[in-house]
């Protein structure tokens, strides 16, 4: 699943997977990234390295002290 997202400046980047639950699948980043456009990507797998099930998961995106969160819908 491919996360795309662009910076106007340098800044912290945090981003992490979570269940409908609450509990966290996966942090896919966190780091200073440089202003422009970039892209992660999300295998389906947890921080395990196990495959998750599939259902809706939220993204959740930090980027220095504000968030975005987006429900997405991973399938097999």
């Amino acid at each position: 699943m491919r996360i795309p997202y662009a910076l106007q400046h340098e800044d912290r980047v945090v981003v992490r997977i979570y269940d409908l639950v609450g509990q966290v699948v996966c942090q896919l980043t966190d780091l200073y990234a440089s202003a422009g456009y970039a892209e992660l990507y999300w295998s389906g797998h947890d921080a395990h390295g196990n495959k998750v099930g599939a259902g809706l998961y939220l993204v959740v995106m930090t980027v220095g002290d504000q968030s975005w969160t987006r429900k997405v819908l991973f399938t097999k």
